[in-house]
């Protein structure tokens, strides 16, 4: 499988993994929280007007974005994303849901790409 990275963004973007504390089903114990940080490549762009108009007004209020990065990234609901934007200024945001995976990259290049709908931590 190849890569897609030519439409990357140049800046620097990190994956926080993110699995939530919980009980231990088999002695009761509680599992403490666990965040994994991982530097990706990935594309991040604002959403279009039409994009925007079939969204819940609460999440656009606070901030949407989109993030395009290769399937084998396995980004999930719930996971963050830290980008440090070109004037250096970091922000973070949290993965709502996958908005679709492009079929015809991955049948044309090899290349598995998934975009994902992001709206800003707050």
């Amino acid at each position: 499988m190849g890569t897609f990275d030519i439409f990357d963004s140049p800046r620097a973007v990190k994956k926080i993994a993110v699995t939530i504390g919980h009980t231990d089903q088999s002695n009761g114990n509680w599992i403490e929280p666990v965040e994994v940080t991982t530097n990706i490549k990935a594309h991040i762009s604002d959403m279009s007007l039409k994009e925007l108009s079939f969204m819940d007004p609460a999440i656009v209020s606070i901030g949407t974005r989109k993030l395009a990065c290769e399937a084998s990234v396995a980004m999930k609901p719930d996971d963050r994303v830290l980008i440090i934007e070109l004037a250096g200024e970091e922000s973070e945001w949290i993965v709502v849901q996958k908005m679709y995976a492009s079929n015809l990259l991955s049948k044309v290049a090899g290349v598995s790409r998934e975009s994902f709908l992001l709206k800003r931590r707050v």
